[in-house]
């Protein structure tokens, strides 16, 4: 057989599993189409006085998406806007800032009362505001959430790959949309920002972007952005910019290093808590304060998956409009009867901001505005509109359609005929349109779900299943066929089923399509398998003979076990409870070998007493049956030790985000400074044990090396031995107590303060000497 032959068919079978990775990877990283039409501007007011008896709201059709006029609020409250984001802001975290917290509960109960009462209202502090649940749609990484937080889409899980090399936002966002009604965006922060939007959509001068993937850095970012809001805040620099965008990165990374427990922790978000009261005090009446986290984070700091702790962020919105005495309404109110927080969606921030802010609504947001958040008049008009923009968007999108979609939509039609129908103040029709129109956006947000975040089990099956007849065929090639054999054309044919169906795809298009594709593939690589095993059974072979294997029992077993476990990983609940399943597999493991082992030395040993020659050699025959037993006793006492350390092993359990009942019951993965501060006792105590099992590794080794005629000595080598050991133990111990009393972390900022300083001191000099001649010239002039 021709080595160009050769070579040719295991490039096609290799194609073929390429083409089976492909199939999956089409199964599991799900993507979208992504429309870059942007919503128009908004050219008109709704109205609602129904002096006419019918409404300008048109509805488009959900099934061709016809370009429509959008509507949007023409009289907006506020006339600028500021976004703090703070990276990682969990919800828990923000009873932890004083400020932000008593204010939020302030704020909570002025604006009840005053919409109770529904009079006019003065407040001292002049200050509303509400918070919500803020909850992320996984992947919980920063790049997906800015795009969701902007746009109002729904990123998929290939978009995770890409959170290290941001693409930019080719849909309609709220930074267009701000940009095309000539405001002013001002940025400092985060430059996945300018990764993701134009740098060009930032009209105002002050736009600072900070690297952000340095997570040990905890404060040279956020400084430069305190320092920068409290600078554009000041009147002779607040008249260049209409929105602020901050984005705080200190509470992500402190996370990351050290976890939500550390001392650290308390001190970033003490940090941002000065920051936002700042804000407050400084922002002018017609300024909205929005503060939000794009994300939580575990108990070990990290995030990405779909955990309540990763998913659960807040949000907060902030106003000083109950300062101006003839406001009838605020701006927005809060729902103060639950005890339990009101949880949004991310995605329904474009929208509500859009209304708040007199936008149009983003096209491609699949969001819906915050319920019993807006007034009722602005609010009737705003969930219509958000109605209709989203099924424009359903409409042009086209992949997401179906029948009770439709019916929803034509409910809400219904709805919106009633209500035109009758007066202004008949509340059952308002409120028939509220549900029917927040029936419909929950029913899209579902459907968009199930399409773009659910894996499709049928292409990951497809997969598999190519891969797997891809990988047995180059198998059976490799073992069964010889080289010096001829091979048949029918092999080198259907090994290339791959490769013709995709010529064959890109030439018909979409005619054909992936399912051709595969199906295509696998019938090639079946009747590949069986014209190889064929042609292996009908040829003799010159030169080699079949291999011959041999395995006992144990080995069988361990194969079996192997394989299981390799095929085990495949189901999810496996993967959750992986830790539980591996050490019990590997002690049974053991066990039995030992077992089987055992039995099958005791077959030998029994053929060995009945054999001549044994008899024959005696205490030859002595030597080994005593050399079997001791093999069988070490065997036991290494599976008594296997059974000890395992089941020690079992302290450092760490519990997956997915189990959502499993307790970390000692925590000794984690730093002493991120355990809780109510653990006192316990930190004191686990320090102890570490220091005493360091102290008899070092007097251990020191006895060891002092055995070895090493004590009077004094070689370089023998002086290490002795001394080295002592003193790495008490650098280790003192910086396990520097650790444990946040007293680390401290010790790194007054160095990082001494630095900046000593840098400020060296540019002062610089800058002294290079105007040192120019002044004596003048001088001598």
């Amino acid at each position: 057989m021709s080595k160009f032959k050769q070579f040719g068919i295991l490039c096609l079978l290799s194609f073929c599993i390429v083409i089976g990775c492909f199939v999956f990877c089409r199964g599991f990283l799900l993507n979208r189409q992504v429309l870059t039409e942007k919503a128009k501007p908004c050219s008109r007011q709704l109205d609602l006085n129904h002096d006419n008896g019918n409404s300008n709201l048109s509805l488009p059709e959900v099934e061709t998406g016809i370009s429509r006029s959008p509507w949007c609020n023409t009289d907006p409250v506020f006339t600028r806007t500021i976004f703090l984001l703070v990276d990682a802001l969990r919800y828990d975290f923000i009873h932890q800032m004083k400020f932000l917290s008593s204010i939020n509960e302030r704020g909570d109960k002025e604006i009840s009362q005053n919409v109770i009462e529904n009079t006019l209202h003065h407040v001292n502090t002049g200050t509303s505001s509400c918070a919500f649940k803020f909850i992320a749609d996984p992947p919980t990484t920063t790049m997906q959430r800015l795009k969701a937080l902007m746009s109002g889409t729904m990123p998929t899980f290939i978009d995770a790959s890409a959170n290290f090399n941001s693409n930019e936002v080719e849909e309609d966002n709220l930074i267009y949309q701000l940009n095309a009604t000539g405001k002013r965006i001002a940025f400092l922060g985060d430059d996945t920002w300018l990764s993701l939007f134009p740098k060009s959509l930032f009209m105002s001068p002050y736009v600072e972007a900070h690297p952000s993937f340095n997570a040990w850095d905890l404060d040279t970012v956020d400084r430069a952005v305190n320092a920068s809001i409290v600078r554009l805040l000041q009147p002779s620099y607040s008249c260049n910019w209409d929105i602020l965008i901050a984005h705080l990165l200190g509470v992500d990374h402190c996370g990351h290093r050290f976890g939500p427990f550390h001392p650290e922790m308390k001190r970033k978000l003490a940090e941002a808590d000065t920051i936002v009261e700042h804000i407050v005090n400084n922002m002018s009446h017609d300024t909205l304060l929005v503060i939000f986290g794009d994300h939580g984070m575990t108990k070990s700091g990290d995030h990405g998956g779909d955990s309540a702790d990763e998913v659960e962020a807040a949000l907060i919105f902030i106003s000083k409009q109950l300062k101006r005495t003839r406001i009838l309404h605020p701006p927005f109110h809060c729902n103060s009867k639950s005890k339990t927080p009101q949880v949004v969606s991310q995605i329904d921030l474009a929208p509500t901001l859009s209304v708040l802010l007199g936008l149009s609504i983003p096209l491609s947001s699949i969001g819906r505005i915050i319920p019993n958040f807006l007034v009722k008049t602005l609010y009737t008009d705003a969930i219509s509109e958000n109605v209709a923009q989203v099924a424009q968007y359903i409409g042009k999108y086209g992949t997401i359609f179906n029948s009770d979609l439709t019916e929803a939509y034509r409910l809400v039609e219904e709805a919106r005929r009633d209500y035109n129908s009758k007066a202004q103040e008949d509340s059952s029709s308002r409120e028939n349109l509220h549900q029917k129109c927040e029936n419909y956006l929950s029913k899209v947000k579902d459907l968009a779900i199930s399409t773009w975040t659910q894996f499709d089990i049928g292409y990951l099956c497809c997969g598999i299943g190519l891969f797997f007849f891809a990988t047995i065929s180059l198998i059976l090639y490799i073992q069964f066929v010889h080289y010096q054999e001829p091979i048949s054309g029918y092999v080198f044919l259907f090994s290339g089923g791959g490769l013709i169906s995709v010529l064959v795809n890109f030439s018909l298009g979409s005619s054909f399509g992936l399912y051709g594709v595969i199906l295509m593939t696998t019938s090639g690589l079946v009747l590949c398998i069986i014209t190889t095993c064929l042609q292996n059974k009908s040829s003799n072979p010159r030169i080699s003979t079949p291999m011959e294997v041999r395995m006992n029992c144990s080995d069988a077993l361990s194969v079996v076990l192997y394989v299981l476990t390799c095929v085990s990983v495949f189901s999810n609940s496996y993967l959750i409870n992986e830790g539980y399943v591996l050490g019990s597999v590997l002690m049974a493991a053991s066990f039995l070998h030992i077992i089987l082992h055992s039995f099958d030395s005791n077959s030998r040993k029994r053929r060995m007493n009945g054999s001549n020659k044994v008899k024959q050699r005696g205490i030859l025959a002595s030597k080994e049956i005593l050399i079997w037993r001791n093999g069988i006793r070490t065997s036991w006492i290494g599976l008594f030790f296997l059974v000890t350390i395992l089941r020690l092993g079992n302290l450092f359990f760490r519990c997956r985000e997915e189990l959502t009942d499993c307790q970390e019951e000692f925590l000794l993965h984690k730093h002493l400074a991120s355990l809780p501060e109510t653990w006192i006792v316990y930190k004191h105590v686990r320090f102890v044990i570490a220091l005493l099992t360091l102290a008899i590794f070092v007097v251990t080794f020191r006895e060891w090396v002092m055995s070895r005629k090493c004590k009077n000595s004094t070689r370089p080598a023998a002086l290490i031995g002795k001394y080295m050991p002592t003193l790495l133990v008490v650098l280790t111990a003192a910086y396990w107590a520097l650790e444990t009393h946040g007293l680390l972390a401290s010790c790194g900022r007054w160095l990082l303060n001494i630095s900046s300083m000593l840098q400020d001191i060296r540019l002062y000099f610089q800058q002294f000497r290079g105007t040192l001649p120019f002044s004596l010239v003048q001088q001598t002039a």
